[in-house]
């Protein structure tokens, strides 16, 4: 069940079954806490993954390497580094995949240099990085605009480590380059890179020319997107219109708008997710 709920996203179904069987003659095993960890590390659940932790230490399975990694996933993902570290540097076994988990939290939350000096150790502790460790590490330099060091690192993964980049990979570059402002050099990796670029690469860059106001840039991405041959999609339509309107294209803007209208597309509510007391709260916006 914790599996099933997991899968379908409903963390906190998973935290209440969580606090069932620990009522029961059902008790969780190593399986069950690494499940209820992941669940606290998507649904920011600080507060229950620490309970799960002292659940773990309590009945011996906190010396797991599952377990071990499932916290260090969880701490970093929740915002609490240094919990994470903690349980890294008291791990016995420090495998690529707590490694990686350790780089990833710290991608997530900006801290790029901590993640590349934790690379360091890494490899330093004769430990082979995969393509994991690059997503983690390329999203690190994206989130903290390290372009150089980004650069050197997907140039590395092939020359030094043996690892083809993936398209996960040229997305973390695309994303680099966007957010630093080189957007005409993001396109012109996206037209090199051996895989057919997807929604999520060109709308990177696309974000980037509304945020920079680059409409020469952002045309050619539009009729990179257009010459697809797909039907558009929402999300699409609506930045190829803000694309328009940061630039003051307000003719070009409404046409994009009026293909929406047409049909029938209607701006999705945002919304947010707050645990108070354990319990998970969702708030909608707009």
């Amino acid at each position: 069940m914790v599996k099933g709920f997991l899968q379908n996203q409903l963390y906190g179904e998973v935290l209440d079954l969580f606090d069932e069987m620990k009522n029961t003659n059902c008790l969780p095993d190593y399986l069950t806490v690494t499940g209820v960890l992941s669940a606290c590390a998507h649904s920011g659940s600080l507060k229950k993954g620490t309970e799960a932790h002292i659940y773990a230490i309590d009945n011996g399975l906190a010396s797991s390497p599952h377990v071990t990694t499932a916290l260090i996933d969880m701490y970093a993902k929740c915002g609490s580094i240094q919990k994470g570290l903690q349980v890294f540097y008291k791990s016995k076994v420090k495998d690529i995949y707590c490694w990686n988990a350790l780089i990833s939290g710290l991608a997530l939350h900006g801290h790029g240099y901590a993640a590349l000096n934790l690379f360091d150790k890494m490899r330093n502790s004769h430990t082979r990085p995969d393509d994991i460790t690059f997503i983690g590490l390329l999203s690190a330099c994206s989130h903290s605009g390290l372009v150089q060091e980004g650069s050197r690192l997907f140039n590395s993964m092939q020359n030094e480590f043996g690892i083809s980049p993936k398209i996960e990979h040229y997305g973390c570059m695309v994303d680099l380059l966007s957010r630093a402002g080189h957007l005409d050099c993001a396109l012109q990796l996206i037209k090199a890179m051996p895989f057919k670029p997807g929604e999520a690469i060109l709308g990177a860059l696309l974000s980037a020319c509304i945020v920079h106001q680059d409409l020469e840039v952002g045309e050619r991405v539009v009729k990179l997107v257009s010459s697809r041959g797909n039907c558009l999609s929402d999300g699409e339509l609506m930045m190829f219109s803000n694309l328009y309107a940061s630039c003051g294209q307000w003719e070009e803007a409404n046409k994009w708008r009026g293909m929406m209208n047409d049909a029938g597309i209607v701006k999705t509510a945002g919304f947010s997710v707050v645990e108070v007391n354990g319990k998970f709260h969702k708030f909608l916006a707009g």
